[in-house]
Parts: structure tokens; sequence; C-alpha cells
């Protein structure tokens, strides 16, 4: 996933956020705590000359956060962050 990738899933997934989207880090309120987002970019893998996968590592941190709110938040996720296949 690259980054605009990213950046495009993370406005649907929190279409209230009103932080730097210039940043590397994002911090969400959740339930009764916090969830900190950070993205590293990594190189491009390439599967032949002409298949290029943009890479990204994504780390998500809960703080404060039950686990029925830590369930609920990353169902919220995986669902704004999938991606269509064939």
């Amino acid at each position: 996933m690259s980054r605009r990738e990213f950046l495009h899933s993370f406005k649907k997934f929190a279409p209230d956020y009103r932080g730097s989207m210039d940043a590397s880090s994002f911090e969400l309120a959740s339930g009764k705590g916090t969830v900190t987002i950070d993205i590293e970019v990594l190189p491009d893998r390439a599967i032949t000359s002409l298949f290029i996968l943009p890479q990204s590592n994504i780390t998500l941190t809960m703080n404060g956060l039950s686990k029925d709110e830590q369930q609920h938040f990353l169902e919220r996720f995986d669902i704004s962050f999938q991606r269509g296949g064939g």
C-alpha cells in the first residue's frame, strides 16, 4: 500500500480527523482511550519489471481501550482498508 492509498482509506475511516495529513503518525480518540497509527513507507517490491507493489509498515498502538473496544476498532479499521480482489 502506498502512502497515497493509505491516506485515501484513512480519510474514509476517520473523516473527522483534524490533525496533519503530512505526518507519519496519527492519533485518534477511541472508546475510553487512544489509538496511534504509525505508517512507515518501505521500498517498492518488484515482482517483475512490469509488476511493482508499493509497501508500507502500519503499526497500531492502543492505549486505554478495553478488549471489546480494541476488537471494535480493529473490525472498523480492517473493513476501511480492505481492497477488492479477483
